[in-house]
């Protein structure tokens, strides 16, 4: 199923960063040029959602679909959303300033990754306030 450029970054706006909610002011969060470069190399690959945590509650296993993120060393993210509903496959690019990684286009987006490791990304969505944490697939 094609989406329209709309329903791509509602579902993006769903997924990712929703504005809806307890949104949380999006703040500097600093990180050396070294730890910048260590997230720019280790994001790289595909991720699959796992757990949301919404605030003050536990995590729990996500349920908006199967969602994967694709990020590329060029600055390309990749999202895959596959639901009862319908299905997504949308390009973005992505930056990092300081450990706060942004989507620029099509949709403007702000979390902080607040874990990766080889295994594991953890990324705070300002928007609701909420963390998907995600595996590497």
């Amino acid at each position: 199923m094609k989406l329209s450029p709309f329903t791509s970054a509602a579902l993006l706006a769903f997924a990712l960063l929703p504005a809806c909610g307890h949104s949380t002011p999006v703040t500097p969060a600093p990180a050396t040029a070294a730890e910048v470069d260590a997230m720019r190399r280790d994001i790289v690959g595909r991720w699959q959602a796992t757990t949301l945590q919404k605030p003050g509650a536990g995590a729990e296993p996500w349920s908006g679909g199967d969602m994967f993120f694709t990020f590329s060393p060029e600055g390309n993210l990749r999202l895959e959303l596959n639901t009862s509903l319908a299905a997504l496959d949308q390009q973005y690019a992505y930056s990092f300033e300081g450990k706060n990684l942004k989507t620029t286009y099509p949709f403007v987006a702000d979390a902080r990754v607040d874990a990766l490791s080889p295994s594991e990304l953890k990324l705070f969505n300002y928007g609701n306030s909420e963390t998907i944490s995600f595996a590497r697939r």
